[in-house]
């Protein structure tokens, strides 16, 4: 858990967060995108690179 002052505290950063997500959810709506397939797209090839990364690094002894 994150820890730290949190200004307004945890319940301003949760509003202020489903507010994020509604507005993410008002676009997608409406420029018709499938925010699920999208979200997968995008972390496979987040993976991909983390991977790709990771196996480019010289082994460990």
């Amino acid at each position: 858990m994150m820890q730290g002052h949190l200004p307004g505290g945890r319940e301003a950063l949760a509003h202020e967060l489903a507010d994020c997500l509604w507005s993410v959810l008002v676009l997608a709506h409406r420029y018709d995108f499938d925010l699920a397939a999208e979200f997968d797209r995008t972390m496979a090839g987040v993976a991909q690179r983390v991977t790709s990364r990771l196996d480019a690094l010289p082994a460990a002894d």
